[in-house]
């Protein structure tokens, strides 16, 4: 991570996002594989921080040993356990990050900018336990791509065949009384281009 060179606060409209957790942790692609493996997630909080909220309203980094260090950690191991357990009782869970992903949802808040994040596929490369298949479970429960795959003919339809943004669809959504976050609604666009790749590229 090389905090010196690179700006460590996120702003999407500069070419320098916010990743967080439950982004990196999301399902991606048409094989559904995860961003970021939950192991090289914890390895890279242990050994370089994270970035987060403290009380007072101010972000900033913070060691992987503290409290908000430990509060990412146990995020990650919720969805592990969650993963882990071959139960049948797990079906009527809701699964960790099964809920939209806004300011109030713990795996939104804790992540780092896009300049300043860990070389994850370095951390990946240096274990060899990271990829290990969870007790025959997916990864996470998977959605119907029909739903997708419909959404993406929606796209199709746009005016001038330009892609809204997720600020766009989130104020749209607003208007008709549908509480859904900016984040989410990008990763389900994400998903959508994948499905559709002669959709235009997301703002």
């Amino acid at each position: 991570m090389n905090t010196k060179q690179g700006r460590e606060i996120p702003y999407d409209n500069d070419g320098n996002p916010f990743l967080s957790i439950g982004e990196l942790l999301s399902p991606c692609g048409n094989n559904r594989n995860r961003i970021v493996q939950i192991g090289v997630l914890a390895t890279a909080i242990e050994t370089h921080g994270i970035y987060t909220w403290d009380r007072y309203g101010r972000f900033r980094h913070f060691l992987g040993e503290s409290a908000q260090g430990t509060k990412a950690l146990d995020l990650l191991s919720y969805v592990y356990e969650y993963e882990s357990n071959p139960e049948p009782c797990n079906d009527e869970k809701e699964h960790p990050l099964d809920h939209d992903f806004g300011w109030d949802n713990p795996y939104s808040a804790f992540g780092w900018a896009a300049e300043v994040a860990p070389d994850f596929s370095a951390i990946s490369a240096q274990g060899s336990n990271y990829e290990k298949p969870i007790a025959q479970k997916s990864p996470q429960r998977i959605r119907d791509s029909s739903y997708i795959k419909t959404l993406a003919a929606l796209l199709a339809l746009w005016p001038k065949g330009k892609l809204p943004s997720g600020k766009d669809l989130e104020n749209a959504a607003d208007s008709v009384d549908v509480k859904i976050s900016d984040d989410n609604i990008r990763n389900v666009l994400r998903e959508a281009t994948e499905f559709a790749p002669k959709l235009l590229p997301l703002k």
